[in-house]
């Protein structure tokens, strides 16, 4: 609430209708005459309100807003309006990406993504709704430096029948720059992280030009507060560098978490404001965010599951890995069986076929026997369940993962990597004690 403010207002100089900022032309258009001009060209109007909130210079409606927006648009007649105090002093962007992608644009990225969702319930497509689409510039900060590394990773290797362990250990330093963090503490960090990347070349300075028709918001998180978060994307990104020199001859190899040390060090942090679409949209008694990047149209959104088709798919997997243990089990029967045909001929073997058959052998049965057929059992149910039971479980977080697209970033691999430098050493290699 303020008693008191100066709203920025770009008016076009040929109709004094309002302007707003078009993502094809990427200049301000006036929803009157149609005239273009060019952001840094234009010069802007002051309209000083006294009065809690503002009033709309257009048409006088009185616009409340929170504090962290600076930019808004009326929605009685949609005039653009800036709150020019509010991204002053530290709370000035230093770069803008502006949006090229539409409001419908970005609507039908979203049906596309609906389209091709398998595992959506079937009456999502017509019971659904779109509550709100909103194109916000979203704060972000781009943070720049050094990890200076300690890593040692553990890799197994089999040679002649024998199983090595091996120590390997790097040390060195990851460049990164500009790895980005949300700012704002109303966005969905899972949904900010998934729409990523974003093309840094079209980074331009800082314009409040370009926010005429969007929301624009300034940081209510602090650079310090998202570090942790950084700090972990390029840890683990530098880990994964450094790992990548170790060679390919190594069954498997991952990092010793008791011996990992990373420290980071920030060279530069830059505020930026991100062109995001915001669409809610609303489903039997629940609401789904959707992000869509306002640059690239990539969607992010954790859509409902149908869990009788994700039981379903679950199943089938679970099914086809049942069908290659049956098929294994089979083909060694059948090698067993021409083994033995070889030895006792066609007769003798279906003789002995038949008679596993025959309850009046297994009532005369021997111990050895029996134990030699609970064995064969257990060992056969034993690798027909194993894989049968993974398959069901990979199958069903593989659904989720497609489903459920809104993830938080675990690495910065995404982004601009000036280098790794790394000085590699090996100890503690030998065969295993087991």
């Amino acid at each position: 609430m303020e008693n008191k403010t100066t709203i920025k207002v770009y008016k076009c100089p040929t109709c004094n209708g309002s302007l707003r900022f078009d993502e094809h032309a990427k200049s301000l258009s006036c929803i009157w005459c149609g005239n273009t001009y060019d952001v840094s060209d234009l010069g802007v109007q002051q309209v000083h309100v006294i009065t809690q909130g503002y009033l709309c210079p257009e048409c006088g409606a009185r616009l409340m807003t929170e504090e962290f927006i600076a930019a808004t648009t009326c929605p009685y007649c949609g005039n653009n309006e800036i709150a020019p105090h509010r991204f002053e002093g530290e709370f000035e962007p230093d770069l803008v990406v502006p949006f090229t992608v539409s409001r419908q644009r970005a609507i039908e990225c979203y049906e596309e993504a609906v389209a091709s969702r398998r595992y959506l319930p079937d009456d999502f497509k017509s019971e659904s709704s779109i509550v709100s689409v909103e194109g916000a510039y979203v704060p972000f900060w781009l943070q720049s430096g050094t990890v200076s590394f300690d890593y040692t990773y553990v890799a197994y290797r089999k040679i002649d029948k024998k199983n090595y362990v091996y120590n390997h250990h790097r040390v060195g330093t990851y460049d990164f720059a500009r790895v980005p963090a949300d700012a704002s503490d109303r966005m969905p960090d899972d949904v900010m992280d998934s729409i990523e990347p974003y093309d840094y070349t079209a980074l331009v300075p800082y314009e409040a030009g370009y926010l005429p028709g969007f929301m624009a918001e300034r940081y209510t998180v602090a650079a310090d507060e998202v570090n942790r978060r950084v700090n972990v994307r390029v840890a683990n990104s530098a880990c994964s560098a450094a790992m990548s020199t170790i060679g390919s001859e190594y069954d498997t190899k991952y990092p010793d978490y008791d011996r990992y040390n990373a420290t980071v060090a920030r060279s530069c942090v830059e505020q930026a404001l991100l062109p995001v679409w915001l669409i809610v949209v609303s489903y039997r008694d629940g609401k789904y965010v959707v992000g869509v990047n306002g640059q690239t149209g990539k969607v992010a959104v954790n859509f409902p599951i149908d869990e009788g088709k994700q039981r379903a798919a679950a199943l089938a997997e679970s099914l086809k890995a049942a069908a290659k243990v049956f098929a294994i089990t089979l083909a060694f029967a059948l090698l067993i069986f021409v083994i033995g045909v070889n030895a006792v001929g066609l007769d003798g073997m279906l003789d002995r076929v038949r008679g596993l058959f025959d309850g009046n052998n297994w009532a005369h049965a021997g111990a050895m026997d029996i134990i030699t057929l609970v064995v064969f059992v257990g060992m056969f149910l034993f690798f027909l369940i194993g894989p049968t039971v993974e398959a069901f479980r990979r199958k069903w977080r593989k659904v989720i993962d497609s489903m459920h697209t809104a993830k938080v970033a675990k690495d910065a691999d995404e982004f601009d990597v000036d280098g790794l430098a790394v000085s590699i050493s090996e100890f503690g290699q030998g065969p295993l004690n087991k």
